[in-house]
């Protein structure tokens, strides 16, 4: 029965609340993360985090630090199980186990490289932590190396780097001849808004995604053919269609910021791996706890993804739980229709 009593400041209403306007019409419980609205069992929530707080209401955890992709093509560092938020939306991914060295710092350790000068603590999207590879204009193949940990025969492995286009036009990444055989490379085009080339026999997969102007994340998958501690090379070569480590008189650079190699199907956040490896960032774990009942729900993204509708979802007396492996990485909106 709905109840009136008088406080301090007058009249005040007991009843539920009415349902607010930016609430999907007919949900049974709408979160926006990065808004930092809730909606559920008839409760506002004005943040993700006092939402989460509420035990009646969510539950969330991820027992690691991440790295968080914003708008603006830089990561922000997120503590252990403190949501990750960015103007993208929710960061939410599954567990992925990094085996190259030095992740994220890029300018520690050995810089030599074939036919290329190295400048050390150059800006980039995790800050004074890239290194720009320029080619010296002589004749011959330009890259530089970084070594990985240990790659085991028969397993598949993506490879993924975070590269920026200082003056040049094509990057190529390859994988070490120890691990890969001479047939895994890839070529990109880093003008405009950026695309995958030719690829290596035995690339499986190539593909580039663009963060900013002339920032992008490029990857490519392979099957390990050997069981050695193998390398990442990043080449500068003459066009879109190049051989490995093809022949030039660049003088092109490129700024590394990141590389990461991992059995992982798709590219994540960064993890930042130091002179031992594997190091692991492990899965989000999100429940949020409506009424138990069927519930048709609607997950939207603000990586460009188009919505993922996962209908009939049974919830019981423990929420639904959001998967870790959606078709996005970063949620915007959880919408939850009663079936």
């Amino acid at each position: 029965m709905m109840g009136f009593g008088i406080g301090r400041m007058g009249l005040a209403f007991r009843g539920p609340r009415p349902v607010p306007s930016w609430v999907a019409p007919g949900a049974a419980f709408h979160i926006k993360p990065a808004a930092g609205w809730a909606w559920i069992n008839g409760r506002e929530y004005t943040s993700f985090a006092a939402l989460v707080a509420d035990p009646t209401a969510a539950s969330f955890s991820r027992p690691s630090e991440c790295y968080a992709l914003t708008s603006a093509g830089t990561f922000t560092r997120f503590d252990s199980d403190v949501p990750a938020i960015t103007d993208l939306g929710l960061l939410v991914e599954p567990e992925e186990t990094g085996l190259g060295l030095r992740g994220i710092t890029q300018s520690e350790g050995p810089q030599s490289a074939t036919r290329a000068t190295v400048q050390t603590n150059v800006s980039g999207p995790f800050g004074l932590t890239g290194c720009r590879i320029t080619a010296d204009g002589t004749s011959g193949s330009h890259s530089r190396s970084n070594t990985l940990a240990t790659i085991v025969s028969g397993k598949t492995y993506l490879i993924y780097v975070i590269v920026e286009d200082s003056s040049g036009d094509y990057f190529q990444l390859v994988a070490g001849s120890s691990g890969f055989g001479t047939g895994v490379y890839a070529n990109f085009d880093l003008l405009g808004n950026g695309f995958a080339g030719t690829k290596g026999a035995n690339t499986i997969t190539s593909g580039i995604v663009e963060l900013c102007p002339r920032r992008f994340l490029v990857w490519l998958s392979a099957t390990a053919t050997g069981s050695a501690s193998t390398g990442v090379t990043f080449a500068i070569v003459p066009s879109i269609s190049s051989t490995r480590l093809a022949s030039s008189l660049s003088t092109s650079a490129f700024t590394i910021s990141a590389v990461q190699v991992s059995e992982a199907t798709r590219w994540g956040s960064p993890i930042d791996t130091g002179e031992t490896v594997p190091d692991i960032r492990v899965g989000v774990s999100l429940s949020v706890k409506p009424p138990s009942d069927t519930y048709n729900i609607s997950v939207k993204f603000g990586d460009g993804t188009a919505d993922q509708f996962l209908s009939g979802q049974v919830v019981g007396g423990g929420g639904w739980a959001c998967p870790a492996t959606l078709n996005g990485r970063f949620v915007t909106d959880i919408i939850g229709v009663t079936a």
